[in-house]
């Protein structure tokens, strides 16, 4: 296991999680687990925006990034510039958890539903239903074919891995 695998699973293990056997019993339990599959959809969101950055749009060294969980943003680690992966989305200002944004995009890929149909499935008001599956629908038609099928895979092994921008490069170009 790598090491964000390895601090989750100690993570999981402090809140009681007992002990796992093997890499697909961890990745079982991180599959269940909202915030790391938040944290895996908005890096999917960063890599296919800023894929093609060389270096930071601030200070112009080479784009070196750290996250900053209580933000959900990504810095520079030279001058401290942040990026938002969702602002300049149709998403920037939802408190919508992304884990329910990602499965009304994965749906609305396959076929088109109402906005009843998903108020019912994951239990969010009408409004609410009405405005992910209208933000959906635009940013879908803003992605191409790879960069959708990137960001709606299904979460596994390689999202643990510390090389994952550097596999993700290579998917999407």
């Amino acid at each position: 296991m790598r090491l964000l695998g390895k601090r989750l699973l100690r993570c999981k293990r402090a809140e009681g999680a007992g002990e796992v056997q093997n890499d697909d019993e961890f990745i079982e339990l991180l599959r269940n687990d909202e915030d790391f599959c938040e944290y895996a959809y908005l890096l999917r969101i960063f890599l296919i925006r800023y894929r093609n950055t060389i270096e930071c749009p601030e200070c112009g060294k080479e784009f070196n990034y750290g996250f900053i969980p209580t933000r959900k943003s990504y810095h520079c680690r030279y001058c401290y510039n942040q990026l938002y992966a969702l602002s300049e989305t149709p998403f920037k200002k939802s408190r919508t958890p992304l884990t329910v944004i990602v499965s009304i995009m994965r749906e609305l890929s396959q076929r088109q539903y109402t906005a009843k149909y998903f108020e019912r499935k994951y239990s969010i008001t009408y409004k609410t239903a009405y405005y992910v599956k209208k933000k959906a629908n635009i940013f879908i038609k803003s992605l191409t074919r790879k960069e959708l099928e990137f960001l709606l895979r299904p979460i596994d092994y390689q999202d643990f891995d510390v090389v994952t921008e550097k596999r993700a490069r290579e998917i999407l170009n």
